[in-house]
């Protein structure tokens, strides 16, 4: 049974584990086992698998080799693996193969280091498609120190991704814009209409010749 007791100062509450046995028909044997602790730990995992199960951002913690040990609901839902489908597994099983060789040994390099890692990775959900993310990495200790695995939190970069794909296409049609507006103004100038076709005029021979040769070349 659990119970709680004071110690002799009368200001520390001990939890403890009771386990009563009956030495013979007048003694009984008491025996405490401070769980404390034991509890305080419990606890803590309590609250921290609740925050991981309910925040939006994925996460994952995996082991010294890198195996997958734990994923959250969010990191399934951004995936579409599910949690029996990638405990067990190296994140390699959702990987684009777009990074190099050295910007994964880069990030072993300084977690394995004790060091925090942070950088942007492509990824693939089950069905192929592209996922973009912002991983943190940070190495998970015991009291001495010593590394036992890795915690992963990734923050999603779609938004990020599209805005940037916007912001190219933007510039692109800027530049057709100037471009275009370039050409209208030479066409609307007799003198630079002239010029223009003087110079197109020139390089009809080479444009005849090139197109000879192409002939030649499809002929072989």
């Amino acid at each position: 049974m659990e119970c709680r007791i004071k110690d002799a100062t009368g200001n520390n509450i001990h939890e403890c584990h009771a386990h009563f046995s009956f030495v013979s028909d007048d003694t009984i044997l008491l025996q405490l086992r401070d769980v404390t602790e034991f509890n305080h730990i419990k606890t803590d995992l309590t609250r921290f698998k609740y925050i991981a199960d309910h925040t939006i951002n994925p996460l994952q913690i995996t082991d010294l080799t890198g195996k997958m040990i734990y994923v959250n609901p969010a990191f399934s839902a951004e995936s579409g693996f599910e949690q029996d489908e990638l405990i067990g597994f190296n994140p390699k099983i959702f990987g684009s193969g777009k990074h190099s060789k050295m910007h994964w040994e880069n990030m072993w390099k300084t977690i394995s280091a004790g060091k925090t890692w942070i950088g942007e990775v492509e990824n693939k959900r089950k069905n192929g498609e592209t996922f973009y993310s912002q991983l943190q990495i940070t190495p998970v200790n015991e009291k001495d120190g010593k590394i036992i695995g890795y915690f992963g939190i990734h923050r999603d970069l779609s938004d990020k991704r599209n805005l940037e794909k916007q912001l190219i296409h933007t510039q692109k049609m800027e530049s057709i814009g100037t471009l275009a507006a370039g050409v209208a103004h030479e066409v609307g100038n007799p003198w630079h209409l002239s010029q223009l076709s003087l110079r197109l005029f020139s390089e009809l021979p080479k444009m005849s010749l090139l197109k000879k040769n192409l002939s030649l070349s499809k002929n072989r």
